[in-house]
């Protein structure tokens, strides 16, 4: 823990981390290079937070559903 960040940012920043590994993890698994598995998994992590900002702002999970069905497609399109 740094002492000039708050402790509520270090937890995020600690499962943010979390995330990002065990989504480039699961994509070099599945064959994904692992320069691309790490942005597909920056990409895939900041997609799905901004997705339930949205949701929460529309009161509706259609933005997460979207995000979710265009992951799916990126990812068939290795």
């Amino acid at each position: 823990s740094r002492p000039d960040v708050p402790e509520s940012v270090e937890g995020a920043r600690v499962i943010f981390e979390r995330w990002h590994a065990g989504i480039t993890g699961l994509l070099v698994a599945d064959g994904f290079a692992p320069p691309r598995a790490e942005r597909l998994a920056t990409l895939m992590v900041a997609a799905i937070e901004g997705a339930i900002v949205l949701c929460r702002a529309r009161g509706d999970v259609a933005p997460l559903d979207d995000v979710a069905a265009e992951i799916d497609l990126l990812l068939d399109t290795r």
